[in-house]
């Protein structure tokens, strides 16, 4: 008979999401020899055999691979007709389930989803919440790392949490999330009053940045028509507009009249020269006015008044970059002598 003790030991690894470092420091051994038992380029010495099999929680014919296979294909099997089945069922087919693999952490998951309902619309009575709660604590203390189990066992341990009121534990666990639009929706379930809102107007800071940059990358791709580049610097501006309202965000600010500039050279592609000046006519206004600004404050919008800007202009003001970044662009050439470029280049003197 043919032994698989390197599939069995890597497959039993990763079933409870720990490291070969975590592994080889439990029974004693150094993670190159675990490397290369999982690679089946050696065996275990055979003193090592129960201590592994105890650590694992299998038996011997277990851990050589005798029965793991057939082990993997019914937990498989569980979890998918726990899934298929309705609420009440689930939870009976994912409690028989662990009970009959009482160790596995994918049935210990799948368990605390059948009881969540796998979803965070609704909240399950206490009782059920603190057994949730139980079943991911167990599976931590084998796998520290519960994104590696499941994507939704972080944001249900946080909402079980939030529910139960440890807001504490909640926060250390939505600290370790790795989606961006998860983590907002837990962090706003588990903070309240000014915490809340602080915590809002610095997510929206932070994210109309990342937009504007990705709307700038794109437009530097053939996915979009020229005139639809416009339409979403147009668009872009127009966000910034409805956010700061009061015009005194300076990066705002500093995004809308870049972006005009963005409008005037793609209209110029389009040999649009009124929609050019158009646009460059209404850079100098916002770089005035973002040079106007104290260098520390707190803009006036019920969306940004909590967050205290510094902004450093550097070694020239917004007016003086502004200029000189429209006196670089080769594509205004045709428009240098006209009157009305230099009527907004007057504007930056």
């Amino acid at each position: 008979m043919e032994l698989n003790i390197a599939g069995t030991i890597r497959s039993l690894r990763k079933e409870m999401g720990i490291t070969q470092e975590e592994f080889a420091s439990a029974i004693g051994v150094t993670t190159q020899a675990v490397s290369k038992w999982e690679r089946g380029e050696g065996y275990p010495d055979i003193t090592f055999l129960p201590d592994i099999a105890e650590y694992f929680h299998v038996t011997l014919d277990t851990l050589c691979g005798i029965d793991q296979q057939q082990k993997q294909t019914q937990i498989s099997s569980i979890i998918q007709a726990t899934a298929n089945a309705s609420y009440t069922e689930g939870i009976k087919i994912a409690r028989e389930g662990l009970a009959k693999f009482p160790h596995s952490v994918q049935l210990q998951n799948n368990l605390a989803e059948a009881l969540m309902g796998c979803t965070s619309q609704w909240t399950p009575p206490k009782e059920v919440l603190e057994e949730v709660i139980g079943l991911y604590e167990s599976i931590i203390r084998h796998c520290p790392d519960l994104n590696s189990v499941s994507p939704n066992a972080i944001p249900l341990l946080c909402q079980a949490y939030v529910a139960v009121g440890e807001y504490k534990k909640a926060k250390q666990m939505a600290s370790q999330m790795n989606g961006k639009y998860e983590s907002q929706r837990i962090w706003c379930q588990i903070l309240q009053g000014e915490q809340l809102v602080s915590h809002v107007q610095n997510s929206i800071i932070q994210t109309l940045p990342d937009i504007h940059f990705m709307v700038k990358d794109v437009i530097h791709t053939d996915g979009y028509t020229t005139r639809e580049k416009i339409a979403l610097c147009e668009k872009m501006i127009g966000i910034y507009a409805l956010f700061d309202e009061f015009r005194d965000w300076p990066i705002g600010l500093i995004f809308s009249y870049q972006l005009y500039v963005q409008i005037a050279v793609l209209s110029m592609k389009l040999h649009d020269t009124n929609g050019c000046l158009t646009a460059l006519d209404k850079a100098p206004e916002l770089a005035i006015r973002t040079d106007s600004l104290p260098h520390e404050g707190f803009p006036s919008s019920l969306l940004l008044n909590r967050i205290n800007f510094q902004y450093l202009s550097g070694t020239m003001s917004d007016r003086a970059a502004l200029r000189e970044k429209i006196e670089a662009e080769s594509g205004f050439e045709p428009l240098r002598n006209m009157p009305e470029y230099e009527r907004i280049m007057g504007k930056l003197q």
